[in-house]
Formats: C-alpha cells, sequence, structure tokens
C-alpha cells in the first residue's frame, strides 16, 4: 500500500515551490498595499512559511523569522536545525537590499 502510495505522490520541483512562494508573498503585499491603509513603503513585514513534502523541506521567510526543524534523538533529547535565517536590517547585506530598494533603516525611537 505505501508503495502504491509514493507512486501516485506527484514530483515535487523546488524551482515550482520557490515560483509559488514567491507568487504567495507578492499577492499578500500586494492585496495590503491595495485593501489597507497601512503604508507599506515604511512598514516592515515578517512571515515565515516551512513546507514539506515526503522527505523534503522547504522554507521562506520574510522579515527577521525564523524557523527550526525539532528532531528527537536517543535518551528523549532532541536536536534543533535552523531552517533559514533572519533577515535583519542590521545586518549589512540587508540594510544595502533594503536600502538599494528605496527605503531607510533607522533606530525605533519611543
Amino acid at each position: 500500500m505505501f508503495d502504491q502510495a509514493k507512486l501516485q505522490q506527484r514530483v515535487v520541483d523546488s524551482t515550482e515551490v520557490k515560483d509559488q512562494l514567491v507568487r504567495s508573498f507578492k499577492t499578500v503585499s500586494d492585496l495590503l498595499s491595495r485593501d489597507s491603509k497601512i503604508n507599506l513603503r515604511f512598514s516592515g513585514s515578517t512571515c515565515v512559511t516551512v513546507l514539506i513534502v515526503g522527505t523534503k523541506v522547504f522554507c521562506a521567510n520574510v522579515g527577521d523569522s525564523r524557523a527550526c526543524l525539532i528532531r528527537s534523538v536517543q535518551n528523549h533529547d532532541f536536536a534543533v536545525i535552523p531552517l533559514n535565517r533572519d533577515h535583519k536590517a542590521d545586518e549589512p547585506d540587508e540594510e544595502q537590499r533594503i536600502l538599494k530598494s528605496g527605503g531607510r533603516v533607522q533606530p525605533y525611537r519611543d
């Protein structure tokens, strides 16, 4: 029975998953721009998505979101496996990306 289910499982292509995740994030951003009163030009966002298909794990994030996979190991212990890296504005590559796209990076002031 397992072999039959495996034969019927559609093969997942990494490029297809990436394209669909990018499309989904863009759709949400477009809807927020159109249907909300949030000024997206200077607002930040954060989201993390994890898709597990068989033995493949796909992870995507926007902003400083973090995803970890926790795996059970011997003696009732756990191993934590980071799946992504935060996109924090104080990291040089992220600050450069923000500035290049016309954004700004400033410390929060209360």
